[in-house]
């Protein structure tokens, strides 16, 4: 007899078995959602749910109602892309929604006990899908499962046996490490270009030369000023404001101990920018970065600080494969990233909503593949 329980605060659950089914998928650990309900600035309400059967936990997920009025949520922006702001003036808007994956993050959106066999996990799977629904309904609220990775096949295949809309959404950014020192990255031939390779090392020498220093921060100090870095840079790329409040760092420090690396520059005597790296067994991602623009000017920081220290982090700390996430594709293929799919699978509030957005779905889906995705891997 299965059961599936549902709770609102991760602190309801016991650790431990959280963890247990948690351990390869950082931004579904106990530590990342104590994180995102301790500082987390969207207006989201999390529920989690997991399933029993004879007492032993077989899976967990993440699930977040996002409100009409969350600036965070970039659920919009996928969906309409430069519709948005029109189509909001016209009251057009794909929220509030119930939302199933990793928030702010990437990774599997259900967790599943490992000695299941190939057709229980396929069950479980369904299991976890009709109760995710089923609040979904309740809530009367539309479903989406946001960032499903082509790597999750088995999640895929469920939500194409249910009927889900579905449409491809920005690629993501992932370098698979294969070298033993960050020398050898960059001597690396058939991963970098002559002229990148010359490039690269004429960017470290400039910003070595203009006297930027980094080092790994053990414990948090001059908070609000990290805090001010992040939330500026983040603001000049997305406009829109940083989603998480002023302790994040602290909170992401306390929660995830070493499964997250702080990075700072340091120019003249003071801290011109800020990164976090998070990592898990041998996989890492790269997530904020902070920048004091003015400072930093033609000292190639920003790039020495997002790539070469995240690069020579990560191979220090022995991952294979480092997300780099969505956009700026060009600049990461040239640093030997590849890219993988990414999809938005969408059930309706009810049946006849769930039909008038089928067309919708349709033409995104072949708007992105044919002109949209094309376009974005040439910048």
């Amino acid at each position: 007899m299965y059961t599936t329980r549902l709770q609102q605060s991760i602190t309801e659950i016991d650790r431990g078995r959280w963890e247990a089914l948690a351990e390869p998928h950082l931004y579904l650990s106990y530590g990342w959602l104590k994180t995102v309900e301790q500082s987390g600035a969207d207006l989201v309400t999390p529920t989690y749910f997991s399933l029993e059967k004879s007492g032993q936990l077989l899976a967990g997920a993440a699930c977040y109602e996002s409100h009409a009025g969350n600036p965070h949520d970039l659920l919009n922006g996928f969906m309409l892309g430069r519709l948005e702001r029109a189509a909001g003036m016209l009251g057009i808007s794909f929220k509030p929604a119930f939302l199933c994956g990793p928030i702010r993050g990437s990774g599997e959106h259900l967790m599943l006990e490992d000695g299941l066999s190939p057709r229980e996990r396929m069950l479980v799977l369904s299991r976890m899908v009709e109760a995710i629904e089923e609040e979904a309904r309740r809530r009367r609220l539309p479903l989406f499962f946001t960032n499903v990775s082509e790597e999750e096949r088995e999640l895929r295949e469920v939500l194409g046996q249910r009927g889900y809309n579905w449409t491809t959404v920005h690629p993501k950014n992932r370098l698979d490490i294969k070298w033993g020192s960050f020398d050898e990255y960059l001597a690396d031939r058939e991963t970098i270009s002559s002229k990148n390779r010359c490039t690269f090392r004429n960017q470290i020498k400039r910003n070595r030369k203009a006297g930027v220093t980094y080092r790994e921060l053990e414990s948090i100090e001059q908070e609000d000023q990290l805090y001010a870095l992040l939330c500026d840079h983040y603001h000049r790329l997305n406009h829109r404001p940083f989603p998480y409040r002023s302790n994040f760092l602290s909170a992401v420090k306390k929660n995830l101990g070493r499964d997250v690396i702080i990075l700072v520059a340091e120019k003249e005597g003071r801290i011109i920018g800020v990164e976090t790296l998070f990592h898990r067994g041998v996989a890492g991602w790269t997530s904020f970065i902070g920048l004091d623009h003015e400072a930093s000017k033609r000292d190639f920081t920003y790039f020495v600080l997002a790539y070469c220290k995240s690069i020579e982090y990560g191979i220090r700390r022995g991952m294979r494969h480092i997300d780099f996430g969505g956009m700026m594709y060009r600049v990461k293929r040239r640093r030997g990233c590849t890219v993988g799919n990414s999809y938005i699978y969408h059930r309706g509030q009810n049946a006849l909503a769930h039909g008038l957005l089928r067309p919708w779905f349709r033409f995104h889906r072949l708007w992105f593949e044919k002109y949209k995705i094309p376009g974005l891997l040439k910048k």
